[in-house]
């Protein structure tokens, strides 16, 4: 099985690179069949101040939300596999749900839902077949991160603070966080058929069939050169068929991580919009981070990153965001340690607003 830090699941293919943990309860039945339970639970206190008021609450960390899965893998011959992958989301208080005007005493939903449905045959020299509920092929590839710090920030900023409103100087109200704000990471979960090649030289593509004719194609690398390690993906997809507003869209990333633990992180993307005179958003996305062993506990990662989000609610909006990030990796526990700064500021033609700053504090543990 690979990372099991993927931040669209397990099955996604392209890895956010925390610290990689074994999940318990491997048991094997009599068909042959091995499989193993496993999850996260993942806490955190978040505060946001929006330049006219603030609010903190206890939330459960949207990027790595808890979590918990079940996979099962057996060998039909030498060259076949079989298997599936069961994995079921549950959110109390998500971070991305904190409004600074709301309750911020059990503020948000409980929810309990599907990510993974999935069966699947693996061949070693044909390839990979999915079907169900799961990654499409372009899931994952605007999220390529070898940081270390991917647990409290990654390309998709919006995790943290999605729901926080940008106020205006007299305390007026204009769009959230989450809706001027995208990573743009293809087509995410759903009901698809997917393809996956073998690995050719550290190559590997990815194509998927999505309920409701949309459909995608992608490709990834991870390799090895010298001491800096290397992995990437891109990909476009196609959903005018299943959406009102998009055409498609095409987006990539790419991580590199020396062994002396500096690491470099790049990532961008477009979305491509139906309606004539309406502009393609874009968005582009850059961390540094160095890796370091500070203790006899495990590795600690420092990480600061910038991005740049253009266009998402309407023509001419520029958001920018700034953000710093520590975490701290108790490997032989299985746990992360983290904090997270993040700035945000929004352009927009005709109206000022304040920044929205955000802090989230947490602990991730895998079983």
């Amino acid at each position: 099985m690979s990372n099991p830090y993927l931040k669209k699941g397990i099955a996604a293919g392209v890895l956010i690179a925390l610290s990689g943990t074994a999940h318990a309860g491997k048991v094997s039945n009599s068909n042959g069949m091995s499989v193993t339970l496993g999850g996260y639970v993942d806490r955190a206190l978040l505060y946001i101040d929006d330049g006219k008021d603030s609010t903190s609450a206890v939330v459960d960390n949207e990027n790595l939300s808890s979590r918990f899965f079940i996979t099962g893998e057996g060998k039909v011959n030498e060259a076949l596999t079989a298997g599936f992958l069961m994995e079921f989301d549950f959110r109390d208080n998500s971070s991305s749900s904190l409004t600074v005007t709301g309750a911020n005493n059990g503020f948000g939903a409980t929810t309990f839902s599907q990510r993974h449905m999935d069966a699947y045959f693996s061949h070693a020299t044909l390839g990979k077949f999915s079907i169900g509920q799961g990654s499409s092929a372009s899931d994952g590839i605007a999220e390529t991160d070898m940081s270390g710090t991917g647990i409290v920030a990654y390309s998709g900023i919006a995790d943290m603070a999605s729901s926080a409103v940008f106020r205006t100087a007299s305390g007026g109200t204009g769009p959230a966080i989450g809706t001027v704000s995208s990573n743009m990471d293809g087509l995410g979960l759903d009901d698809r058929v997917r393809y996956d090649t073998p690995s050719f030289g550290g190559f590997g593509v990815a194509t998927s069939y999505v309920s409701g004719g949309a459909g995608d194609v992608s490709v990834n690398f991870s390799g090895k050169f010298g001491g800096i390690n290397v992995g990437a993906a891109a990909g476009y997809w196609n959903n005018s068929s299943t959406s009102t507003t998009d055409d498609g869209g095409y987006a990539g990333s790419v991580s590199a991580k020396h062994d002396i633990g500096i690491s470099l992180t790049l990532a961008g993307g477009k979305t491509l919009k139906k309606a004539n005179g309406t502009d393609d958003p874009t968005f582009v996305y850059g961390k540094l981070a160095y890796t370091v062993g500070l203790t006899s506990l495990g590795d600690t990662s420092f990480g600061i990153d910038y991005g740049l989000y253009e266009d998402l609610a309407q023509n001419g909006d520029e958001m920018t965001t700034f953000g710093l990030q520590v975490v701290q990796a108790l490997p032989d526990v299985g746990t992360e340690v983290y904090i997270g700064y993040r700035n945000h500021e929004l352009d927009r033609t005709g109206t000022s607003y304040d920044d929205i700053m955000a802090v989230m504090a947490g602990v991730n543990v895998a079983f």
